[in-house]
């Protein structure tokens, strides 16, 4: 699919959406809808603050505009403002989402913006930049080490996800492949996973107890002592709450070792050529 036809496919999706609400409770349509809340802001402490960026652009007071979006968003903590190449229209960063605005501070855009002549989706390499990880911080203590090889891959996993499942089967079939599966239980969804990424961390062989549930198996061997699961528990929350800082919603979430994300399931092959990428750039970083 080409880039117009993407455009217009999020067209019909837009107006699809709008057309599928007749049974909502009836709205006020005369008041603005609430915007507070309505952008989540995990702590990304490698994005600047506002007021240092803003200085860092001569000529240019974005205060107007920060007054505006505070005071419909007091909630939304404001990362960066930023000029775009289009003239009098800014970029708002705000965690990991991104906002535009105009020099005015009164219009709001929430939506991506498209470089036609180049075929790009400006929004979506913004927002892959924001999501980076630094590989040096990622919660390895709860994870599950196995495979070797020059490809290395972190995988935020629940024991109980399906996704999760298929993938781990594929990598432990795969070579050439060095993998980190963060123990990320998703409680709401499956309510033993916590205990479970707990018991397999604690296990004498935890990539095979990792295997075996996955595989939909009991794990074998004697119950952990409660010493070890309370301290893999810890390590399993602090996981948890790591993952949730830095913009982690579902499982599996792919890790590459030069810190890009990517949600969900991928075939091997697709696997491969993405971990490739940070193997050349390492490569030609060391030159």
């Amino acid at each position: 699919m080409n880039l117009s036809h993407k455009i217009l496919f999020g067209l019909l999706l837009t107006l699809a959406g709008g057309l599928g609400h007749a049974a909502e409770p009836a709205q006020d349509r005369t008041k603005p809808p609430a915007l507070d809340g309505m952008f989540p802001t995990p702590s990304t402490s490698s994005i600047p603050e506002v007021v240092s960026q803003n200085k860092s652009i001569p000529g240019q007071d974005f205060a107007a505009i920060e007054r505006s979006v505070r005071q419909a968003m007091p909630s939304t903590k404001i990362d960066a403002i930023t000029p775009t190449p289009i003239p009098g229209l800014v970029e708002i960063v705000a965690g990991q989402n991104v906002l535009y605005a105009d020099t005015s501070g009164r219009w709001l855009l929430v939506g991506h913006l498209y470089d036609l002549k180049t075929a790009r989706d400006v929004t979506a390499e913004r927002k892959a930049q924001l999501s980076r990880l630094d590989w040096q911080e990622l919660p390895l203590e709860a994870a599950v080490h196995y495979g070797e090889g020059p490809l290395k891959l972190a995988i935020f996993s629940d024991p109980d996800c399906p996704w999760c499942r298929k993938l781990n089967k594929a990598l432990r079939q795969a070579e050439g492949i060095e993998v980190w599966e963060i123990m990320f239980p998703v409680p709401a969804l499956h309510p033993e996973a916590r205990d479970k990424a707990a018991r397999i961390l604690c296990h004498a062989q935890p990539a095979e107890a990792l295997a075996r549930v996955m595989s939909g198996k009991a794990l074998d061997g004697e119950p952990p002592s409660a010493d070890c699961t309370e301290r893999t528990l810890q390590l399993v929350n602090q996981a948890m709450a790591f993952g949730r800082a830095h913009g982690v919603q579902g499982t599996p979430t792919l890790v590459a070792p030069d810190g890009r994300v990517r949600n969900g399931y991928l075939p091997l092959d697709q696997l491969r050529t993405w971990l490739a990428q940070s193997a050349k750039a390492e490569q030609e970083a060391a030159r």
